[in-house]
């Protein structure tokens, strides 16, 4: 049904509703999305407090490695802020597994090409900060309470496999031991800024 306009034209009113309805979900999906990135511009590092949370956004290891390992434990961080708002001196606990290292190292590459997220810190000076992270990754474990599960019939080849990833499950102990123990150097002490602990969700992917 169509209704005449001013000068007699017909107007093609359900038409225009229908492309109405068609645009509001689009719409909806628009604004959505700049939030999104609005929101992600505004993670900002205002304060020490925020150091470790802006790593732990941006700590992401393959997919494929964490899907073969079983490990949790506290990687001692430790690392400085200079002046030009960059990490540097960054070290990790030696016994720490090389997937990790390696999507922490991604971490900091990725905060570092972006210096405005650390801009609004107050003060740089220099001092050296070690950030507690606390890893949990139990993808590449099985099944952790002993394979009753009856519904999980793995071969004695897979059950072999995931025993021996069980069996050096939890490195906490050796984490402790190595608090000074770094990647690149070894400590006998330390005058640092201690950060407050953080840790990973049970399952990354």
């Amino acid at each position: 049904m169509q209704r005449a306009g001013l000068h007699g034209t017909p107007c093609p009113i359900k038409q225009v509703n229908m492309k109405k309805l068609f645009l509001f979900p689009i719409l909806i999906i628009s604004l959505f999305v700049k939030a999104q990135t609005v929101g992600h511009k505004e993670r900002v590092i205002t304060n020490v407090n925020d150091i470790g949370w802006v790593i732990v956004d941006h700590y992401k290891p393959q997919e494929d490695s964490v899907k073969n390992n079983c490990w949790a434990g506290c990687v001692f961080i430790r690392f400085t802020i200079n002046s030009k708002r960059q990490f540097t001196n960054i070290g990790y606990t030696a016994s720490t597994p090389f997937f990790i290292k390696d999507a922490l190292m991604n971490a900091f590459l990725a905060i570092n090409k972006k210096s405005s997220w650390i801009n609004q810190m107050h003060k740089t000076d220099n001092s050296t900060y070690i950030l507690p992270l606390i890893i949990y990754n139990r993808d590449g474990c099985g099944f952790m309470s002993g394979w009753e599960d009856a519904s999980y019939k793995p071969d004695e080849k897979t059950k072999e496999m995931y025993a021996m990833r069980q069996y050096s499950y939890n490195q906490s102990i050796n984490s402790i031991f190595n608090i000074l123990n770094f990647s690149d150097l070894k400590l006998n002490s330390i005058n640092c800024i201690l950060l407050s602990p953080l840790q990973t969700g049970y399952v990354m992917y």
